[in-house]
C-alpha cells in the first residue's frame, strides 16, 4: 500500500479516488461524484477529502481495510457522529463483516460509551451533581461534549445497519 517514494498531489489524489471506490463500490462512488460533489465547492471538498482521507489514511500499511472500516464505525459510534453511520456501515458491509459482528461490535462498545457518559454527567462538575450541591459550592463547570445521548448513538447505529442491509 505505502510507497517509499513520495507521490504528487495529483497522484494521491487518484490513489484515493481508487481507495474510495473500493470501499464504497462503483456505483455509489458514482452517485456521490453526480449527487454530492456536482457543484465547484464540494468539488474542492471532495478532492481534499480522496487525496488525504482516501489516499494517504486508508492506504497506509499495518492494518487491512476490513479491520480499518470496522475502527471508523467503532469511531463514529463513540464519538456520536451518527451522520456517516449508513456510509461506514457499508464500509465494513463491503470489506466482509457480517450484521452480525457489527452488531456485537456496537454493543461491546455500548458499556464503555455508556460508563464515560454516565461518569461525566455524574462527575463533580456536572449540572446533574451540582443540582445535589449548595448554591456556594466552588466546583467549576464542565463543558458539554457532543449533544447525543449514548442511547441515541447506540439507536442511530442500528438504524444504519437496518438501512445497509441488500434488499431482497
Amino acid at each position: 500500500m505505502e510507497s517509499d517514494t513520495p507521490l504528487s498531489r495529483s497522484e494521491m489524489l487518484e490513489r484515493g479516488r481508487e481507495m474510495r471506490r473500493k470501499l464504497v463500490g462503483d456505483a455509489y462512488a458514482d452517485k456521490l461524484d453526480s449527487e454530492v460533489y456536482r457543484n465547484r465547492h464540494m468539488q474542492k471538498f471532495g478532492d481534499l477529502t480522496q487525496e488525504i482521507v482516501f489516499g494517504q489514511m486508508w492506504t497506509r500499511s499495518g492494518l487491512d481495510l476490513k479491520l480499518r472500516s470496522l475502527i471508523i464505525l467503532i469511531t463514529d459510534t463513540a464519538t456520536g457522529s451518527t451522520e456517516a453511520l449508513q456510509l461506514h456501515v457499508r464500509f465494513c458491509r463491503i470489506h466482509g463483516w457480517s450484521e452480525d459482528e457489527i452488531v456485537e461490535s456496537i454493543l461491546h462498545c455500548m458499556g464503555y460509551i455508556a460508563f464515560r457518559w454516565s461518569a461525566r454527567r455524574w462527575s463533580p462538575r456536572s449540572k446533574y451533581s451540582r443540582q445535589c450541591r449548595p448554591k456556594n459550592s466552588s466546583v467549576a463547570r464542565q463543558p458539554r461534549r457532543g449533544n447525543k445521548s449514548c442511547s441515541q448513538c447506540i439507536q442511530a447505529c442500528f438504524a444504519a445497519i437496518e438501512s445497509a442491509r441488500p434488499m431482497n
